[in-house]
C-alpha cells in the first residue's frame, strides 16, 4: 500500500471515530492542502505533520461491532425488494431463481402490489379474487431464536370499513409449524368495529381466536405508528404494544402461545371482491430480548491479548444519558457482558466509555432507522494504545522532536520517533 492511500484509509477510519490531542492551526492546514491537492502539495513540515497523525491514528485502538444483534432487520433503504428469490421466465415458462434475500412475497391477489417506495414497503391494489385467497404482503426468514421482539412502523391508509369480514394490515410475528401467531392489526376485524386489534393463535380454532380491540385514534391514515410484540420463549407468554405519542400502550393482555420457530410478515388481509387496500411499511426489525441476549464486548491489546480485568472497565450510556445504562468488566478472556435496559426499544444510539487506571477513552454510536445497538450485539475494542494520561507525554515528545527536525534540516529528514515508555 502506497504511503498516500495508508494515510487516507488511516485518517478517515480513525480521525472520525477516535478521541485524540487537538490539532493546531498548522495541522488543520496540512490536511487542507492533502485533502484538495494531494501528497504533491504538500511541503516537508507540512508533511511531517500528517505523518506524525497518520501514526498516531494508525497507533491507537479502534472499536467496532463484528456481529449484529439483530436477528432481521430492514428499513427498506436499497434499490429494490430484498428477496429470497426472483422470477425469470424461460421460453414462456416462469421458474424461481434462489438468492440471498430477506423476503419472500405472498401474493395471492396480483391486482395488489407489494413494492418499495420512498425507502417503504407499499401493499397497494384492489382486491379481484374471491374470498379465502386474502394474504398479500411479505414473509421473512424462519429462525430458531423464539425469544425475541418484533417491531415495525405502518400506516394503513386505505382499508375498506364497509364491507364484512376482517380487512387489515397486520404486522406478524408467526411461529410457523404449527401455524400459532401474534399478531396486531389496524382496519376491520369485526362488524361495527374499525380500531386496532390484537390477534393470537394458539391451539384453538380459527373461529374460536382471541380477539381483544381498541377504538382507532384517528390519524392512522396520516402517520405511521410503530407496533411491538414480543414473545417470552421460558413462559411461552406473547404481548403486543401500540406506541401513542411516547408512550408505548399495551393492546390486550399477555396470553400463552406456544412457538417453535420465528418469523415475520407484514401483510394485509383483503378476504372479499373489490376491497381497496393501501398499506405502508417500514423499519422492521426482530431481535432478541435484552434479559437472554447480553451485548458483549471483547477487550485486547494486539499483540497482547486480552485486557487485564482489574484495568479496565466498559460502561454504555444509552440515548444521550448522564449516566451508565449499563456497565461491567471483562472476564480473564477479555470478555464484558452487558445486559441492556428492557424498558428500551432498539437500535439505540449510545456512547461506549473504556476506563481503566490510565484514563478514559469513548467510541460514540449513531441510530439511524434499523441501525444502531441491539441486545446480542458483539463488539470489538482494540486498545492496544488509548492514549490516556500515561501517553500523552510520549505523544507530545514524538510530536516535537518531528516537527524540529524537520523544520531545521528543511527536507524531509527521516526522524526515528522516541521509544514509547514500557507501562
Amino acid at each position: 500500500m502506497t504511503w498516500g492511500l495508508f494515510l487516507m484509509a488511516s485518517v478517515s477510519l480513525f480521525h472520525a471515530i477516535l478521541k485524540e490531542p487537538l490539532r493546531d492551526a498548522e495541522d488543520e492546514e496540512a490536511f487542507r492542502i492533502y485533502e484538495q491537492q494531494g501528497p504533491s502539495g504538500l511541503g516537508p513540515r507540512h508533511a511531517a505533520r500528517l505523518r506524525f497523525w497518520t501514526a498516531y491514528y494508525a497507533y491507537r485502538g479502534h472499536m467496532g461491532k463484528m456481529c449484529d444483534g439483530a436477528i432481521f432487520a430492514d428499513g427498506f433503504d436499497g434499490p429494490e425488494l430484498s428477496l429470497m428469490a426472483r422470477e425469470e421466465t424461460a421460453n414462456g415458462v416462469p421458474r424461481q431463481i434462489a438468492q440471498d434475500g430477506r423476503w419472500r412475497i405472498w401474493n395471492t391477489d396480483k391486482s395488489i402490489r407489494i413494492t418499495q417506495e420512498d425507502g417503504k414497503l407499499l401493499i397497494k391494489g384492489k382486491s379481484t379474487v374471491p374470498a379465502g385467497q386474502d394474504f398479500n404482503g411479505l414473509v421473512g426468514r424462519v429462525y430458531a431464536d423464539t425469544d425475541v421482539i418484533l417491531v415495525a412502523d405502518m400506516k394503513a391508509v386505505a382499508p375498506r370499513h364497509d364491507l364484512p369480514g376482517i380487512h387489515v394490515g397486520m404486522v406478524h410475528l408467526c411461529g410457523t409449524a404449527p401455524d400459532f401467531f401474534n399478531e396486531l392489526c389496524f382496519g376491520t376485524a369485526k362488524e361495527g368495529h374499525t380500531g386496532w386489534s390484537h390477534f393470537w393463535l394458539a391451539g384453538h380454532t380459527l373461529d374460536q381466536m382471541p380477539i381483544h380491540s381498541e377504538p382507532a385514534l384517528g390519524d392512522e391514515r396520516e402517520q405511521f405508528y410503530s407496533i411491538r410484540l414480543e414473545h417470552e420463549a421460558k413462559t411461552q407468554l406473547s404481548r403486543a404494544w401500540l406506541k401513542v405519542g411516547d408512550t408505548w400502550r399495551e393492546v390486550g393482555t399477555p396470553y400463552r402461545v406456544l412457538m417453535s420457530s420465528a418469523k415475520v410478515e407484514l401483510k394485509v388481509n383483503v378476504p372479499t371482491l373489490d376491497a381497496e387496500v393501501e398499506c405502508w411499511f417500514d423499519n422492521c426489525r426482530m431481535y432478541g430480548r435484552p434479559q437472554t441476549h447480553p451485548l458483549r464486548v471483547l477487550l485486547y491489546s494486539s499483540p497482547i491479548g486480552p485486557v487485564d480485568a482489574t484495568r479496565a472497565r466498559v460502561s454504555l450510556f444509552l440515548d444521550g444519558a448522564a449516566t451508565p445504562s449499563v456497565s461491567g468488566t471483562p472476564d480473564e478472556f477479555g470478555w464484558v457482558s452487558l445486559t441492556l435496559p428492557a424498558d428500551v426499544v432498539y437500535p439505540a444510539a449510545g456512547r461506549f466509555q473504556i476506563s481503566s487506571d490510565d484514563g478514559v477513552w469513548e467510541h460514540e454510536v449513531k441510530q439511524a432507522g434499523v441501525t444502531g445497538i441491539y441486545p446480542g450485539d458483539t463488539w470489538v475494542a482494540q486498545l492496544n494504545a488509548f492514549d490516556m494520561a500515561g501517553n500523552g507525554e510520549w505523544w507530545a515528545a514524538m510530536r516535537k522532536m518531528m516537527y524540529d527536525a524537520i523544520e531545521k534540516a528543511g527536507t524531509e529528514a527521516q526522524v526515528e520517533p522516541p521509544v514509547k515508555p514500557e507501562k
